[in-house]
């Protein structure tokens, strides 16, 4: 991935991603859309598990969540795309999270 920044973000399969993973997802967020001087068109973060359906798609939740989405929305909406996705433990992680940010709007969006 030449030019591209990877960063691993492991949690277990199934499972809610802990308090460290959060943190460092949001720094990445921060890190796309907030923190640069200069607007970037196109900006974006490409994120993936092994099978798709648990970890990865609760980050991507994480971040609507975070936009402003209600969580059973951002649910539905990744479910639109990727049927499946998110456990029941992860939705019940997802329905009673915080957001954590006073900025709203990152237009995130699910490709």
């Amino acid at each position: 991935a030449e030019g591209i920044p990877v960063t691993d973000l492991p949690f277990s399969d199934g499972q809610s991603p802990p308090e460290k993973v959060l943190k460092q997802w949001m720094d990445i967020i921060d890190e796309t859309f907030f923190l640069p001087k200069e607007p970037q068109p196109g900006a974006c973060i490409a994120v993936h598990c092994l099978a798709g359906l648990g970890r990865a798609p609760v980050l991507v939740a994480v971040a609507f969540i975070e936009q402003g989405e209600k969580p059973m929305d951002a649910v539905e909406m990744i479910r639109d795309k990727r049927k499946g996705a998110i456990n029941v433990k992860q939705v019940d992680f997802l329905v009673a999270y915080k957001p954590r940010r006073q900025q709203k709007g990152c237009a995130c969006a699910i490709q």
